[in-house]
């Protein structure tokens, strides 16, 4: 095998690394938007609002986030007039919010989760993992198609392709489902924690 075929399987195996990273950052931009018992500003991430003529922009674009407390959300709003747009973006999401203004500062309190709540959020980390699942097969599987690829230019061997798909591919999916299993478990503690 040449070196040049030694850079085709190099290249592969770091496009199916850097995409089965990014599909756990999906995972875990997801698992953050899910509303535990404790405020973090992460929360707020999936809410965005239209302003400035029709440009749908983040809360995290538009204002200060903090959590002072540990039930407690705040956004400091940095232009008056995206107060208001922001409150009903806030009431129209899934969590339900009620904020309270004063000025540019908006408060949201959080309420506490009901044992049915904190079960339906489980659920929906749960499908979030493993929708971060199939995107990590649907990576390895990727790399197999590559790696037949070059093996059909006859750059590689069919040996060769087994052998990194045994060996580097399938050893990279396998930490990868580790590492979304712990992401999920995490979470779940964090949810079912009253």
């Amino acid at each position: 095998m040449a070196s040049d075929d030694t850079d085709y399987v190099g290249e592969i195996l770091i496009e199916g690394e850097l995409n089965m990273k990014s599909a756990l950052q999906v995972l875990q931009s997801n698992l953050n938007s899910i509303r535990a018992g404790r405020a973090r500003p992460e929360m707020l991430d999936p809410i965005t609002v239209t302003v400035y003529d029709g440009k749908k922009m983040s809360l995290k674009d538009l204002a200060t986030i903090s959590a002072p407390e540990a039930r407690l959300l705040t956004l400091t709003v940095w232009d008056l007039q995206n107060v208001d747009i922001i409150v009903k973006a806030l009431r129209d999401s899934n969590y339900h919010f009620n904020p309270q203004v004063n000025g540019t500062l908006i408060r949201i309190v959080i309420p506490h989760l009901t044992e049915e709540r904190r079960l339906e959020l489980g659920k929906q980390a749960k499908r979030y993992t493993d929708h971060c699942k199939v995107a990590l097969r649907n990576v390895r599987k990727k790399c197999s198609d590559n790696l037949k690829v070059l093996q059909k230019e006859k750059h590689i061997s069919e040996d060769m392709v087994k052998q990194v798909m045994n060996k580097q591919v399938q050893k990279m999916l396998d930490k990868m489902m580790v590492e979304a299993e712990g992401k999920l478990e995490e979470k779940t503690k964090d949810i079912l924690t009253v």
